[in-house]
């Protein structure tokens, strides 16, 4: 079963945005559609202090602080520009570059090798398809769609 953002209501709550975080799929057995261990143990150990801090900043991100800056035209460009620049290195370049280094180890000159979990990890590491940005509203619909491309 994919999980993601297309199967979410207009106004999810945080149980069914965590319902449908990308990581959620990389950890199933991808024949039975099962959890994986790893899968269990990492939410017997960590879902409900992160539903409790998704809860807690909801509302207060970095992103939401940005537009609501007041100031000098120029400087709140300059300010959504770096913002930009972040993003776009964090979670497209870096990504890409971490995509690149897994090619190398898992089908590189040693030998195709399995992936963690065995997970579909060109799609789970390229940025077209997780499409994570920290200031989506600072980014046009077109580049949104084009995400990672």
């Amino acid at each position: 079963m994919m999980r993601g953002k297309k199967n979410l209501s207009t106004n999810p709550d945080i149980n069914e945005l965590f319902d449908n975080l990308y990581w959620w799929d990389a950890g199933r057995n991808k024949k039975t559609g099962k959890k994986t261990l790893t899968l269990q143990l990492f939410e017997k150990k960590y879902i409900i202090g992160l539903k409790q801090l998704a809860q807690e900043i909801k509302g207060k991100t970095l992103e939401e602080k940005i537009l609501n800056l007041k100031g000098p035209e120029d400087d709140l460009k300059q300010i959504y520009e770096m913002a930009r620049v972040f993003d776009l290195k964090y979670n497209v370049e870096w990504p890409k570059a971490h995509l690149k280094t897994a090619e190398y180890f898992l089908e590189g000159p040693q030998g195709t090798k399995a992936a963690t979990g065995g997970s579909d990890w060109k799609r789970y590491l390229h940025p077209k398809y997780q499409k994570r940005k920290f200031f989506p509203s600072l980014w046009s619909k077109e580049e949104l769609d084009n995400w990672g491309e």
